[in-house]
């Protein structure tokens, strides 16, 4: 009956909706209008099956409740199951490319993610190199500013000064270059 197939339709994916024209309590029109209703089912092709041959206000009525196609009794196995095959199939590619286009999605967000986490990582490179650069050229200075000084001073105190604060900026440089 057509409630039957109400509730079969709200419960399974489907991919063809075979029709009687005739059944008790709805007919299969109004059971395609109800299909074409539904948001679930608005797309389920539907083939219309009918045991005389149908006027062709009632094909017109069929294909305007969304029939793909009209059959007549009695059915034809191979055509049945050749139109049959090709929903099938169409639902199929339909399943894949439902799957392809989220698979897409979860990549394009996974790599948005990433190229995020290559803009702050790629930040902060410049921010350390930045502060590297800073922190090797502050020893430089004293020890340039000590290299004039030895070769102008001659007095003991002012060498040996000028020496240690050498050692100590030079040994400053070494722990950079180390942590570094």
């Amino acid at each position: 009956s057509g409630y039957e197939a109400l509730e079969l339709l709200l419960v399974h994916e489907v991919a063809l909706a075979l029709i009687d024209v005739q059944m008790p309590e709805m007919d299969g029109f109004e059971l395609a209008e109800l299909m074409r209703g539904t948001e679930r089912t608005r797309r389920v092709p539907i083939i219309f099956l009918t045991a005389g041959t149908p006027d062709h206000q009632r094909r017109f009525r069929g294909y305007e409740a969304g029939a793909v196609d009209f059959l007549t009794k009695p059915i034809e196995p191979h055509a049945l199951r050749s139109k049959a095959g090709v929903f099938f199939e169409l639902c199929r590619e339909r399943e894949e490319l439902k799957a392809a286009t989220a698979e897409n999605a979860r990549l394009l967000e996974e790599t948005r993610r990433t190229a995020e986490a290559l803009r702050e990582a790629d930040r902060r490179k410049d921010e350390f190199l930045a502060t590297l650069a800073h922190e090797l050229r502050n020893p430089l200075a004293p020890l340039g500013y000590g290299l004039q000084v030895l070769q102008m001073a001659s007095d003991a105190t002012t060498l040996t000064r000028t020496r240690d604060m050498m050692a100590r900026q030079l040994g400053h440089m070494v722990r950079l270059v180390d942590d570094l």
